[in-house]
């Protein structure tokens, strides 16, 4: 199964099935992969709140490979921890706008909360768990929901209306109130509900805390 394939049926249904790591590398069709997803993000764009920070693909096709890896190491348990690690390892292309790197791997990374539950549910004590944890900190758009996660480079999201827009809608919809210890996104939630955080108590309570 190539990369591409996995792509096709991570965002039609949600759920992926992968080949064993030595019957295929993603590395082996990343120019299809790249046209899909530049074709995907143009429709994605379309429903995201305001305008949309420019697309990257290197960054892009890099969660894509590591979501894939990670996949792999997550049903095939038998891959040794420093393959695995290695393997994990490739470090993010950087860009000139960091808003752009984080909303283009925030079109994979989606779904790293599902990917961790997958890896959880098989072992608790995966090394693999402490890779997504990782990423989950470096790309908190990403990982609303998480338990555990300290954000990094919330700033990048924070600089872009569009992308702090997002992040606090994810914030609200799955409760994870832990994120409102930033204070710009405290106060992009407070300006989010307005007069009506008593509507939900947990939140009027995580907002009264950080008064």
């Amino acid at each position: 199964m190539s990369l591409l394939v996995l792509l096709r049926a991570l965002f039609d249904t949600g759920h992926v099935r992968v080949p064993h790591p030595d019957q295929h590398e993603p590395g082996e069709d990343l120019h299809a992969a790249s046209e899909f997803l530049s074709q995907y993000e143009h429709s994605w764009r379309l429903e995201f709140p305001g305008e949309a920070p420019a697309f990257h693909v290197p960054a892009a096709i890099w969660a894509a490979t590591m979501l894939y890896r990670a996949a792999q190491a997550a049903v095939y348990r038998q891959i040794p921890e420093p393959i695995l690690r290695d393997g994990l390892s490739l470090a993010c292309p950087s860009t000139p706008n960091e808003a752009a790197r984080h909303y283009s791997v925030d079109l994979l990374f989606r779904f790293l909360p599902d990917l961790v539950v997958l890896a959880h549910h098989a072992s608790p004590d995966d090394p693999l768990l402490q890779v997504l944890q990782t990423w989950a900190n470096q790309w908190p758009l990403s990982s609303v929901g998480m338990k555990g996660v300290e954000p990094a480079g919330v700033a990048a999201i924070a600089s872009h209306a569009g992308l702090l827009k997002l992040y606090v809608d994810r914030i609200l919809a799955r409760e994870d109130f832990s994120r409102l210890a930033d204070p710009r996104v405290q106060t992009a939630v407070r300006e989010s509900v307005g007069a009506y955080a008593e509507l939900s108590p947990a939140l009027a309570k995580h907002l009264q805390k950080h008064e």
